[in-house]
């Protein structure tokens, strides 16, 4: 996992907010390869139910694991989930699936993602999070 990105020397506040971005999503990814030393449990899904809430979107427990009912304005908070939790696939399933996928997954590895476009409500499922 790289480093930090380095804050731009000018201050346009476009690249600031640019610059910003990036090194959050870096410090994410930074996160979620600490998380990836261990087993998904109680406390990673703890926190990954405490990151959801941070950025406003509520997760469902079902047995196909945590299940979020994103709006599309939620793509980016899906894909800091998708970095700071690294277990396993993220299924993007129904309607808008390939567009949410293509926001979601912004500089993330594109084979994590599985996207099943369909007629039916937009859901997000991270399997690997299941809780009994």
């Amino acid at each position: 996992v790289a480093a930090l990105p380095a804050a731009p020397d000018d201050r346009d506040p476009t690249a600031l907010l640019a610059a910003a971005e990036a090194r959050h999503r870096a410090a994410l990814a930074l996160l979620g390869a600490r998380r990836a030393t261990r087993d998904v449990g109680p406390a990673i899904i703890a926190s990954f139910l405490e990151a959801a809430a941070e950025r406003s979107l509520s997760v469902e427990r079902r047995s196909e694991g945590l299940v979020l009912e994103p709006e599309v304005r939620h793509a980016g908070a899906i894909g800091d989930l998708a970095r700071a939790f690294p277990h396993g696939a993220v299924v993007i399933r129904g309607r808008g699936a390939r567009r949410f996928a293509d926001v979601a997954r912004r500089d993330l590895d594109a084979a994590r993602f599985v996207v099943e476009e369909s007629g039916d409500p937009l859901i997000v499922v991270f399997p690997d999070y299941v809780t009994h």
